[in-house]
């Protein structure tokens, strides 16, 4: 009876071996699965990371872009502003200058009609 325990135990302790032998094995796949999923996620990951930062750079630089045209725009508008400004002041100058040139005009010949009539009175 000793020799059948002695059999039936070597038996079960090789069962429960090759049972912790096929867990470690079913175990250490499962590392490398995870491991495996792990890379392709991290790879994918940074892919899209590449990706984000590419649009971001190109959204950056359009919108420098941008900012650039409407900072020359505005110079243009500040530029073409001041140009018609002193073009109106030249004009009013000018209109100035006629209106004071026929005042003058107009008062020296009321001064002369004024002469000419002391004369005739004379």
């Amino acid at each position: 009876r000793r020799g059948t325990h002695a059999v039936t135990s070597q038996s079960r302790d090789a069962k429960h071996a090759a049972a912790c032998d096929s867990l470690r094995k079913d175990l250490e796949a499962a590392h490398r699965r995870h491991a495996a999923l792990s890379e392709e996620q991290a790879e994918a990951h940074n892919e899209r990371l590449a990706f984000e930062a590419s649009k971001l750079s190109a959204a950056e630089a359009r919108t420098g872009q941008l900012e650039a045209r409407h900072s020359t725009i505005i110079d243009e508008r500040e530029a073409a502003l001041e140009a018609s400004l002193t073009a109106r002041a030249a004009d009013d100058e000018r209109r100035r200058a006629a209106e004071a040139r026929r005042r003058s005009d107009l008062e020296r010949a009321l001064n002369a009609e004024l002469i000419r009539e002391r004369r005739d009175a004379d």
